[in-house]
Formats: C-alpha cells, structure tokens, sequence
C-alpha cells in the first residue's frame, strides 16, 4: 500500500501545518481505502476456498441467506450464559438502511424464527461436541 504526500515549497508555517494535514489525512484515506478492498478480496478468496461462499444470484438480502451461512460455519457460544457468539455481518450503509426497516418483520416472523432457533441449538450441539473433544493442555 502506497500514498503520495507531498506539500508545495515556500508556505508560511501555519499555511505548511494546514497543508500538511490535509494531504496527510488524504494519504491516510487512500491507504485505509487500499487496506480495506485487499482485506474484503483476501476474505473473498478465502472463503471461496473453504466451500463458505454462497452465491445468491443477486437476489435481495433476506434472512434465510444469513441463516444458510451460518449453517456452513463453526458457532461458538458463551460458556457462562450460553448465548451463541454471532459473526460480524459487513453491509454497506445503503444496505442497511433498507435492512433496518425490515429487521422488526422479520423478527416477528414465526417461520423464521423457527429456522433461527433450529440452527442456532445444531451449532450449540455442534459447539458442546467441540469442546468436549477438545485437548486441554496442562
């Protein structure tokens, strides 16, 4: 990742500072736009290879995808109140504004919160038979 920072010559002090931050913040957002398309394309990549992708054909979002994905993922869960630990969903803001509106539907959907509670107590079998299988070291 790279960014150009340069400040024009012959400023006055408080011109060169102001100049100077400017490009710098500039310099920052290319760089943080670089680092952020390279980490959402490694993450592509990656979850190409695991078999985690799903291709929605570009059907609007509904929860039903969400739920799909889930399926294909390890789910943990909190030991102490035994709450699953939910993945970080990334959207883009447009997105979840239309989302927003839907979410409340959603929620008092009997059918999908059938699916939710069906999934969610696989993953908390699926998480139990993990961790009673797992090798602690001491």
């Amino acid at each position: 990742m790279a960014a150009k920072l340069e400040v024009p010559a012959g400023l006055s002090s408080s011109a060169t500072h102001e100049e100077f931050t400017k490009h710098a913040l500039e310099a920052a957002k290319g760089i943080a736009q670089q680092s952020e398309k390279l980490l959402f394309s490694t993450l592509d990549e990656e979850i190409k290879q695991v078999g985690n992708a799903i291709d929605v054909g570009g059907r609007p979002f509904d929860p039903n995808m969400m739920w799909d994905g889930i399926e294909r993922m390890d789910l943990d869960f909190d030991e102490r109140s035994g709450e699953p630990k939910m993945p970080t969903i990334v959207v883009h803001p447009d997105t979840m504004k239309a989302l927003a509106q839907k979410i409340p539907k959603w929620e008092a959907d009997p059918a999908l919160q059938r699916r939710r509670a069906e999934v969610l107590a696989r993953k908390k079998e699926q998480w139990r038979d993990r961790e009673s299988h797992r090798k602690l070291v001491g």
